[in-house]
C-alpha cells in the first residue's frame, strides 16, 4: 500500500489529467534521475504502463562509464514498471552549455511528437525547479514573459509535479523503493541552475523559509497580471514587421509596449532578446532607433516601425595560413584546414550558406566580419579604437569576442586571456570594462 506521501502525490498526478485524458501513447521525459523516476512510477500507477514511453536523452557530458551505468539503471527501471523505453544518443558535437543541451533534449522530444502528434509529454519539473527558474531569469535579465516561470501545461508538454516540493518527491522515492541514477553533473556548481540549487537556495531558505513558495506565488501572479501580448489591431503587419501609430504607442505602458513588440515578432518568426534591450526601446519619450536580435525599432514622426533587419551582402575576408600552422588563442586554437584548397581561412559574413573552412577545439566558435551583426553594434564600434572593421576578423562565441585577428598581416592581435595584449590593441581599457560591456 502506498505511503501517505505517495498517496498525496498520486492524487495530484491524477487530478492533472482528470478533466481531459489525452490519447495514448504518453511520452515521459526520463533522465534516469530521482524526479523523473518518480514521475514514471506515478504515471505507471495511474494508467496502463504499456501506454507509456520513457524518453531518455544522452547529452554526452559525462564519462562513458557513468553514462553506461545510467543506461543500465534506466533500462532496469522501465523493465520493472513495464514501460517502453526510447533512448536518444548524444549529439555531435557535444553541447557546450545548458541552453545547447536543452535544445538537443527538446529536439528529441519533438521527434516523438512528430510520430504521435496528439500525444502529450510529461515532465518532472517541480516547485523547487520553478523557483530556481524564476530567480535565474530575474538575475539574467530575461524578457518579462519569462518571469511567469514554467507553465503546468504548454502545448504537448505537461508538468503534473509543478505544485509539489522536491522534498515530497524524495519521500516517495524512499518509501516506494524507486530506483534512480544520481547524475554527477548535479554536483557541479559551474552550471547556473546547480549554483542556485546548491549554494544560493540553502542560504536564502535559512533566512526566508518560504522562499520557494514565495517565488512560485510570484510566478502565478505574474502570469495573470502581465500584459497578454495579444497583437493590437492597430498594427499594420507586412512581410518584414509592423507599423503602429505613435498615438497608440504612447497610450501603452512600457510593459504593454514590450508585449506588443513580442507579439509582432511572434507573428513573423523567432526572436531572442535580453530584457534590458526591450526596456530601452519602450522607454517614454524615446526617438532613437535601436537594433538587436535581428530586429530594429524606429520612431518615424507619426508612427513606430518594428521590423526584421535585412543583412547587406557580406564581404569576404581571408586569413593567410600555411598547412600545419596553428594559431594559439589562449584557451582556444584555430588550425589550418585543407578544405579551403588554397591554404587560407575563409572569414564569412552573415551568409550561413558559405562554409567555414577552419577548425576549433571548442564548439560554438565562429568568425565575424565587418557586415556581421556582431560588428554592427554602435557601442562596440566606439570601443574598438584602433581596430578597423575592414582590417580584422573577430572570433566570437555567443556574442562575446574571444579573439581578434588581422587577415592582412596574418597576426593574432588580441585574445581574451592576455591582459597585457588588452592594452596594446586599444580594444578595451580594462578587462573588467570589457566583461561588463560585452554582456550588455
Amino acid at each position: 500500500m502506498p505511503s501517505t506521501s505517495a498517496t498525496f502525490l498520486l492524487e495530484s498526478v491524477n487530478a492533472s489529467f482528470a478533466a481531459e485524458r489525452p490519447p495514448f501513447p504518453w511520452g515521459v521525459g526520463y533522465s534516469g534521475g530521482r524526479d523523473s523516476a518518480v514521475l514514471l512510477w506515478a504515471l505507471a500507477q495511474s494508467v496502463e504502463p504499456s501506454s507509456l514511453v520513457a524518453l531518455h536523452v544522452d547529452h554526452g557530458w559525462r564519462t562513458e562509464e557513468e553514462r553506461a551505468e545510467e543506461a543500465k539503471t534506466v533500462a532496469a527501471w522501465c523493465h520493472r514498471l513495464g514501460v517502453s523505453l526510447r533512448s536518444f544518443p548524444a549529439p555531435i558535437p557535444i553541447p557546450i552549455d545548458e541552453d545547447a543541451a536543452r535544445k538537443h533534449r527538446y529536439s528529441c522530444f519533438q521527434t516523438f511528437l512528430a510520430e504521435h502528434p496528439a500525444s502529450p509529454i510529461f515532465l518532472a519539473h517541480h516547485a523547487d525547479d520553478q523557483a530556481e527558474t524564476v530567480l535565474m531569469r530575474l538575475l539574467k535579465g530575461r524578457s518579462w514573459q519569462g518571469l511567469a516561470g514554467m507553465s503546468d501545461e504548454r502545448g504537448a508538454f505537461r508538468r503534473p509535479f509543478l505544485g509539489l516540493r522536491a522534498s515530497l518527491l524524495a519521500e516517495v522515492a524512499a518509501s516506494e523503493d524507486i530506483v534512480y541514477h544520481d547524475d554527477s553533473t548535479n554536483a557541479d556548481p559551474g552550471f547556473s541552475r546547480n549554483f542556485l540549487r546548491l549554494q544560493v537556495f540553502p542560504l536564502v531558505s535559512q533566512r526566508f523559509p518560504r522562499a520557494v513558495e514565495a517565488l512560485n506565488d510570484f510566478a502565478r501572479a505574474w502570469s495573470q497580471l502581465a500584459p497578454s501580448g495579444t497583437l493590437d489591431p492597430g498594427w499594420a503587419i507586412d512581410a518584414l514587421g509592423g507599423t503602429i501609430a505613435i498615438a497608440s504607442w504612447n497610450q501603452w505602458r512600457p510593459l504593454e509596449r514590450q508585449a506588443q513588440l513580442l507579439a509582432v515578432a511572434n507573428s513573423l518568426g523567432s526572436w531572442k532578446w535580453r530584457r534590458r534591450f526591450l526596456e530601452e526601446l519602450v522607454a517614454d519619450g524615446r526617438t532613437e532607433s535601436g537594433q538587436g536580435g535581428g530586429w530594429a525599432w524606429h520612431h518615424r514622426g507619426s508612427e513606430v516601425r518594428w521590423e526584421k533587419v535585412v543583412q547587406p551582402a557580406s564581404r569576404e575576408y581571408f586569413i593567410l595560413a600555411e598547412p600545419g600552422r596553428e594559431y594559439d588563442l589562449g584557451s582556444y586554437r584555430v588550425s589550418w584546414s585543407s578544405r579551403s584548397g588554397d591554404g587560407r581561412f575563409f572569414v564569412p559574413g552573415p551568409d550561413p550558406s558559405k562554409p567555414l573552412v577552419w577548425r576549433s577545439a571548442v564548439g560554438g566558435m565562429r568568425f565575424a566580419s565587418v557586415d556581421d551583426e556582431d560588428w554592427g553594434k554602435p557601442r562596440r564600434r566606439r570601443r574598438l579604437g584602433s581596430m578597423k572593421p575592414e582590417r580584422c576578423a573577430l572570433l566570437v562565441q555567443e556574442g562575446l569576442i574571444r579573439a581578434a585577428l588581422d587577415p592582412q598581416t596574418n597576426r593574432v592581435l588580441w585574445v581574451e586571456t592576455g591582459v597585457e595584449k588588452l592594452h596594446k590593441t586599444g580594444i578595451f581599457v580594462k578587462l573588467i570594462e570589457r566583461s561588463v560591456y560585452e554582456r550588455r
